[in-house]
């Protein structure tokens, strides 16, 4: 594996991320939000994010679910529906087809006037993609694990993000092939 972001990088851009969310809340005069981590690998930003904005959270979270080991599959999940009132910042460490925000505030949404923002700490640079509401970092478009994001599982509990090569994957005898530090 070959790392991508440090520690560092991660807690200044997640800083830098809710400075932003917290000049958008108080232009919007915001005393409360609701938070919606989405997915598994959600959690360890949105702790983090929730840390640092100055706005009063909720918390709902949702699950959404896109792969299969290192393959894009059907998007299969659930996301609470919000009810009218409070705006809703849905939160996922990386965006990297946009499908899985736009499920999460299909689901979410319970009215058409509802405040729904979209939330990406990173983001995959590939040209066709919508960018969420708020997002900090591109990276190029690789499968990464660290910072909550998991290959079959593992590798949520690294600090930094790595790029999973191809020869990382499993061997013949399902063994991993990965030496990291």
């Amino acid at each position: 594996m070959q790392q991508l972001i440090t520690k560092r990088s991660l807690e200044f851009a997640v800083r830098a991320l809710a400075h932003r969310i917290n000049c958008h809340s108080r232009a919007c005069r915001w005393n409360e939000i609701i938070l919606v981590p989405i997915m598994t690998g959600a959690y360890f930003f949105s702790v983090d994010l929730l840390r640092q904005l100055a706005v009063k959270c909720q918390i709902r979270p949702g699950y959404l679910e896109s792969y299969r080991g290192t393959m894009k599959g059907r998007l299969g999940g659930v996301v609470p529906q919000i009810a009218p009132g409070l705006p809703v910042l849905i939160v996922d460490t990386l965006c990297d087809s946009g499908a899985t925000l736009a499920e999460a505030v299909r689901q979410a949404r319970s009215d058409d006037k509802q405040e729904i923002y979209t939330c990406s700490l990173l983001y995959k640079a590939i040209p066709e993609l919508k960018l969420p509401d708020f997002t900090q970092l591109s990276i190029p478009n690789v499968f990464v694990v660290g910072y909550g994001l998991d290959y079959k599982g593992r590798f949520r509990d690294l600090e930094t993000l790595y790029e999973l090569e191809e020869g990382d994957y499993e061997d013949d005898r399902g063994q991993l092939n990965l030496a990291y530090e």
